[in-house]
This record gives structure tokens, C-alpha cells and sequence, in this order.
């Protein structure tokens, strides 16, 4: 995936009686495609319908796509487009940007210097350092730590990871141009689309587009990347990888994983307490107390530090007589509501 530069792409009128106006498509993000890909995977990917994909890239071939070629996924159409379009582009040297002129005879381009960076449409409110290329309506901030990306700020604040993307441009496409210890956009002024819900009753806003197959409890969410594996993710989020496949409805191989949806990396139990992860398989819904299981914990000893007898730690938590079956390195509940 490449970030493109922001310029004016030129549409033909259409004529009949009289020529229409001249439309201009103003790409943020474009991206190659893959192979399988066709129209209505590459728009439901980025969370756009198939007529705005079409809007987005003049003369497209559908359902087909061509694998050699790109595709604009974000980005604005506007009528009439005035004659010079700025950008600073997240492919060329922070110390220019590109300006394409467009006339009805001629396109030129040229070189200026870079744009301030602090620049935004609320000024007073826009914390420093902020991420390159900011868009200027930017109403809410996140400041970036060390080893986040954009999956994890994306699912902070309920946005998807394209939007963050759309609002933070030099980001990247594939995360690499995030920069830590600087002030990203998670927000901007008019609002965020509500997020879909995983199940009413839940309570939890579920991103979209969703993995197939994801639980209705779950209360963590993880992007997933071309390339991610089940392992990769549930490492960086704190979790075995047979949870990313058991709460998402992969297969053991994890090779039906889909990229550009977001899977469940934690999930909440049946009564709103949040569980810890990873929790213990078999363990019961209603669940409210939980313990930590370290290498040689039995389940009289789990059950007697926490106040229950052991057997009701080997019935809350799938456990057969022996306790043999018990996993070190996960949670086991402890009480009940």
C-alpha cells in the first residue's frame, strides 16, 4: 500500500445537451491490488461502497481488478476544482511539496517549502510536537508512545484504522511513518461515524469492518494487517494466538485469517466484567473474581489463597477431578455473580 500525494485528477464532462462541469478526484490513500481482490472486497476493506470506489477512480473495470495498477480508497471528488491543489506528499522530503496546476490545456508541477507544521483550524487547542501532514480539523489528540501503532490508537478511540490513516496521511498506509512522542489526530470537527455494536446488550462499540466469525462478547479489538499472523497478533496484544483463532473463527493454521478487518483480542464475560486475558478454556460467563495461574498452581491452592474450595475452581473453569488439565499462564475464575 502507498500513500498517494493529494492532487487534482482531472474527469471528463459529460455531455448532454449541455457539458456538466469538470470534476476533480483529490486522493488521500491509494493502494495496489492484490490478487482475488475485486470491487466489492477492496470497497467493504476500506469501509466504502462499491459507487463510491467507482467515484473515486474513473473508468474502473469491475468486478475485476487489474493487480498492476492502483486505486484510490480515500479521497474527496469535487466539482469545478480550482486551478492549484497543495499537498504536502508522504513519498518526497519533509522540506517540499508538490503543487499540480491544472488547466483545461496544460498540468505543470513545481516545488515549495513545507507548510507549517502546527497549522489546524483550532490552533489554541493543538498540542506540539503533532504527526506530518495533520489534517487542519483536527479536534482531538492522542499523543504517540513508543510501540504503539495505528491498530491500537485506532481502536482507543473507536475510529478505523483508514480514518486515522486519512487524518494522519504521513502515517502511512502500513503504519511505517507513525512517529512516536508526537500529538496524532483521532478526531476531527463535525464527528466520528458511530461504530457499529457487536450485540445489543453488550455495550461495547464493535470497529468496523469486523473479522467473520468474531464471538458477540469480545471487548478488544485488533487490525489486521496484510501479512499479520494469529500468533504476531495475539503476542502484541497479550494473548495466545489459539485466542485470536478460537474468538474469531480461524482455523487452526490461521490461514483464513482476512486482512483489512479487525479481530477480537479480549473479550468481556455474559454479566459486563471485563475478563483478563488470556482466560482459562472452559471457563463459565458469569464470572466476576479472577486469579493468575503460575507453572505448579493446583486447584485446591488457587481455590484455597482466593476463598472457594478447589472444586469449584475445577467447575467454574472446565477443569476435569485431577486438576491435571489446569493451564499455567492464564486466568481462572475464582467467583461468581
Amino acid at each position: 500500500m502507498l500513500l498517494k500525494p493529494i492532487i487534482s485528477v482531472l474527469l471528463p464532462g459529460m455531455v448532454s445537451g449541455l457539458a456538466l462541469s469538470r470534476r476533480a478526484v483529490i486522493c488521500d490513500v491509494a493502494v495496489t491490488a492484490a490478487n482475488g481482490d475485486t470491487c466489492e472486497s477492496l470497497a467493504a476493506g476500506w469501509g466504502i461502497s462499491v459507487d463510491e470506489l467507482a467515484r473515486l477512480n474513473p473508468g474502473i473495470s469491475c468486478p475485476g481488478l487489474d493487480t498492476t495498477k492502483e486505486y484510490c480508497v480515500m479521497g474527496t471528488v469535487v466539482a469545478d476544482p480550482s486551478t492549484t491543489i497543495s499537498t504536502q506528499s508522504s513519498t518526497k522530503p519533509p522540506s517540499s511539496t508538490i503543487t499540480k496546476t491544472s488547466t483545461s490545456s496544460s498540468t505543470s508541477f513545481s516545488t515549495a517549502t513545507k507548510p507549517s507544521s502546527s497549522t489546524s483550524a483550532t490552533p489554541s487547542s493543538t498540542p506540539s510536537p503533532i504527526q506530518d501532514g495533520m489534517v487542519g480539523t483536527c479536534n482531538r489528540f492522542h499523543f504517540v508512545e513508543i510501540g504503539q501503532d495505528c491498530s491500537k490508537i485506532a481502536a482507543l478511540y473507536s475510529i478505523s484504522v483508514p480514518q486515522f490513516i486519512q487524518w494522519n496521511p504521513a502515517a502511512k498506509a502500513d503504519c511505517t511513518g507513525l512517529w512516536a512522542e508526537t500529538h496524532a489526530c483521532v478526531g476531527v470537527i463535525g464527528g466520528n461515524p458511530t461504530p457499529t455494536t457487536t450485540q445489543p446488550g453488550n455495550g461495547v462499540a464493535t470497529p468496523t469492518p469486523p473479522h467473520p466469525g468474531m464471538i458477540s462478547n469480545c471487548n478488544k479489538f485488533a487490525y489486521v494487517n496484510p501479512g499479520d499472523t494469529c500468533d504476531g497478533i495475539g503476542f502484541w496484544n497479550g494473548v495466545g494466538g489459539q485466542w485470536v483463532k478460537q474468538w474469531n473463527g480461524i482455523e487452526e493454521e490461521c490461514r483464513s485469517i482476512q486482512a483489512k478487518t479487525y479481530v477480537c483480542v479480549g473479550v468481556i464475560s455474559g454479566n459486563g466484567i471485563p475478563t483478563p486475558t488470556p482466560p482459562h478454556p472452559g471457563m463459565v460467563r458469569d464470572c466476576n473474581k479472577f486469579a493468575y495461574v503460575n507453572p505448579g498452581d493446583t486447584c485446591d491452592g488457587i481455590g484455597f489463597w482466593n476463598g472457594v474450595g478447589g472444586q469449584w475452581v475445577k467447575q467454574w473453569n472446565g477443569i476435569e477431578e485431577e486438576c491435571r488439565s489446569i493451564q499455567a499462564y492464564t486466568y481462572v475464575c475464582v467467583g461468581v455473580v
